[in-house]
């Protein structure tokens, strides 16, 4: 089951005013030192999927750092394994 928030490692994708006012759209991992700028949300929200789903974790939208949205889950779930 997902977390109501983002939690350490998941993927943060946020929109922000680029250069001359054009949105741009950030890809980030939550407590993590690295950020990739795409200029779709789209483009964004597939980086997303593809580092998602090689790490095991959450997408979560913001457009003001405050409330997030789940986009996705791929989160391994530590019950389900420990049954397998």
């Amino acid at each position: 089951m997902a977390a109501a928030t983002p939690q350490d490692g998941d993927l943060i994708v946020r929109a922000e005013s680029g250069r001359h006012g054009n949105p741009v759209f950030l890809v980030s991992a939550l407590q993590a030192r690295w950020e990739t700028t795409c200029l779709t949300h789209d483009e964004a929200l597939e980086v997303a999927e593809r580092t998602a789903l090689a790490y095991k974790c959450d997408i979560w939208f913001t457009s003001d750092g405050v409330t997030f949205d789940l986009v996705a889950s791929h989160r391994e779930d530590p019950e389900a394994a420990s049954r397998t």
